[in-house]
């Protein structure tokens, strides 16, 4: 049409705080609820759908345009941390209860006495193998049986150390984080007041995970602390595995050395802050702007985790930055804050990429914070994961000319789980939770900047505005936009030889924003194995987008799809074989009849296509 429309690419990275509590409620749901709702209902098991559907409903009323763009007036973003907080609240609720329902059908009656049954499980329908982060409570009157005198003041006089075996009775490395008492309400158990309570163990466990479900680890607390032996730190601030070798430098950015091409990526993980006169819908630096880095910065760098799992290091920052614009709004004030900067890097034994936890006090106004890695490698393009798609991205940006000019060309490009820089020998991925906004330079350093977070005054600046003729929205002040509050930001590094695919990034991405979850059971009998898989697809370049009961309650509803350029085969298997599979449509009405061999579904998924596929599976009961 006539004259076009403005982009007003920024809205990814304005009110951080809403994209992170969108990310979490969409895994909630998406990675969680709903595929752990349907293995509890093909054993039998309520598959509760209206709550379901609830949580879904207030997750996408906060889906318009202008509230999860962040672009709205203070009231209505309020309102919407609340409907995030209840769409969380019933997905974590059900979780919970459909991990019990299974857990309780597991036979752990080979236990010993004075061992408890820990469930692990992996919702992503393939294998995960390595070190993960787990979180899982020892009831009180458990550990009161086993003779231990419960401390809720100092719950580390309960016990000091944990043994963790396989099914096999062969013990894996585990290493514990944190300890802390607490009380839980665990309102799936038919008591009348189901409150528990317990020690919640934090901890690193390397674990071997079916597609699509669980395995069973039994556990044993010791009185006495374990004398553990092995280490991944090698010197001072340094710390490697088989794969990498990660050096954090004075000013805290890191030396990433990939043992697999040989490559080291320097310089990694710096600060970058400049000013912002924008808006909810637009950044625009002033004109007279000031962007600092903490390249010159002397952070307190110390070792907070040291065992055969993994290493921590914590680097700490309190950077001086200008407190907020200066009056005319086209300059940084001079008056100066501290900004605190926490990170927090990880390397776990046998792991591919070094994760990384950010806590920032956002004490700052009026500007952008976005933290940096430099790739030096010979690149025109990169690649980021969209919505159902991988795709390639210039690095340069030509902009309009004057004469058509209403906007900057966006420099900045939106973003799911990673994004990726690759010569097609040599490549860096930077994976995200919650992060949907990033650029690569133009520069020979082609460093990739992940933005964390906008603070701005405005709904709508108007005449401030630098990177857009007259603005997009009203002049209304929302102070609520300036993020002033203590933010957590989860990312990490994966070096790899290769391009994306070759190197099995999204995979990984998918795997780091999903996690695994763990519940404790006692000694009891039932009919499922210490192992087992519910679902598992075989092939290559095809994830996983949902797996949930159908909206008529018939079915199971499986959606797959496919980012590369070319076709793929899978093969999809259930562990309650179909009867009956079709292809379906967006609205899970049955397109095609699918052949069900030996209970595995073959299926073709063309390049940057979506596949929905219905099937009937005979149920254990009637539920």
């Amino acid at each position: 049409r006539e004259g076009g429309g403005l982009v007003l690419p920024n809205v990814l990275s304005s009110r951080i705080y809403l994209k992170l509590a969108n990310a979490r409620c969409q895994t909630a749901l998406e990675k969680w609820a709903e595929p752990l709702g349907v293995f509890a209902w093909l054993l039998g098991e309520e598959y509760h759908a209206a709550l379901t559907d609830k949580a879904w409903q207030w997750l996408l009323q906060n889906h318009p345009h202008d509230s999860i763009g962040g672009c709205s007036i203070d009231a209505v973003h309020r309102q919407m941390e609340t409907r995030f907080e209840g769409a969380l609240e019933i997905a974590e609720t059900l979780t919970n209860e459909y991990l019990w329902r299974i857990a309780e059908r597991t036979d752990t009656s080979g236990l010993a006495e004075d061992e408890v049954a820990l469930l692990v499980f992996n919702p992503l329908p393939w294998r995960v193998e390595g070190l993960v982060p787990v979180e899982f409570d020892l009831d009180h009157d458990w550990l009161a049986a086993q003779g231990l005198g419960i401390s809720i003041d100092n719950p580390y006089r309960t016990f000091r150390s944990l043994q963790v075996r396989d099914a096999q009775g062969e013990e894996v490395p585990f290493q514990i984080r944190a300890l802390r008492a607490t009380t839980v309400h665990r309102p799936h158990i038919p008591l009348f007041a189901p409150v528990f309570g317990t020690h919640r163990v934090q901890g690193w466990l390397w674990a071997a995970l079916p597609p699509g479900g669980y395995t069973t680890y039994r556990v044993r607390v010791e009185r006495k602390p374990r004398l553990t032996f092995g280490s991944l730190v090698t010197g001072p601030n340094q710390m490697e595995n088989e794969f990498l070798r990660v050096r954090i430098l004075p000013n805290g950015t890191l030396t990433l050395f990939h043992k697999a091409t040989g490559h080291t990526f320097q310089g990694l993980g710096y600060f970058e802050d400049g000013g912002d006169n924008g808006d909810g819908y637009t950044y625009s630096p002033p004109r007279h702007d000031e962007v600092y880095t903490t390249l010159s910065e002397s952070p307190r760098i110390a070792l907070v985790e040291n065992g055969p799992a993994a290493a921590s290091f914590r680097i700490e920052y309190e950077w001086w930055l200008p407190a907020e614009l200066a009056p005319h709004r086209q300059a940084r004030s001079r008056e100066k804050k501290p900004l605190r900067i926490v990170s927090t890097v990880t390397l776990g034994r046998s792991s591919r990429r070094v994760d990384i936890e950010t806590q920032v006090e956002n004490t700052v106004k009026d500007h952008r914070l976005r933290v940096v890695f430099p790739t030096w490698l010979a690149v025109d393009h990169c690649w980021a994961e969209g919505h159902f798609d991988v795709l390639r991205r210039p690095v340069s940006i030509p902009q309009p000319p004057l004469e058509v000019w209403k906007e900057d060309q966006p420099r900045q490009y939106p973003q799911q789980s990673f994004c990726d820089v690759s010569t097609g020998q040599v490549g860096l991925a930077i994976l995200n939770v919650g992060l949907p906004e990033f650029q690569v330079s133009e520069g020979p350093e082609r460093a990739i900047a992940l933005t964390l977070l906008r603070a701005v005054n405005y709904l709508g600046a108007d005449g401030f505005l630098n990177t857009i003729m007259g603005g997009a929205g009203p002049f209304i002040e929302t102070p609520d936009s300036q993020c002033q509050r203590c933010l957590t930001f989860r990312y990490a590094l994966l070096p790899h030889a290769g391009d994306w695919r070759a190197a099995g990034v999204q995979r990984e991405a998918h795997h780091f924003n999903a996690g695994v979850r763990c519940i404790v059971t006692r000694r009891h009998e039932g009919e499922l194995p210490l192992t087992y898989s519910f679902v598992s697809l075989e092939g290559e370049d095809v994830v996983l987008s949902a797996l949930k009961r159908s909206e008529d309650g018939q079915a199971v509803i499986v959606r797959l799809w496919n980012g590369t350029e070319e076709g793929r085969a899978v093969s999809l298997r259930l562990a309650h074989p179909p009867s009956r599979a079709w292809l379906a449509d967006l609205r899970e009405c049955p397109l095609e009849e699918l052949p069900v061999r030996d209970g595995i579904l073959p299926l073709q998924v063309g390049a940057k296509r979506i596949v929905t596929v219905r099937v009937e599976v005979p149920l254990e009961r009637g539920a």
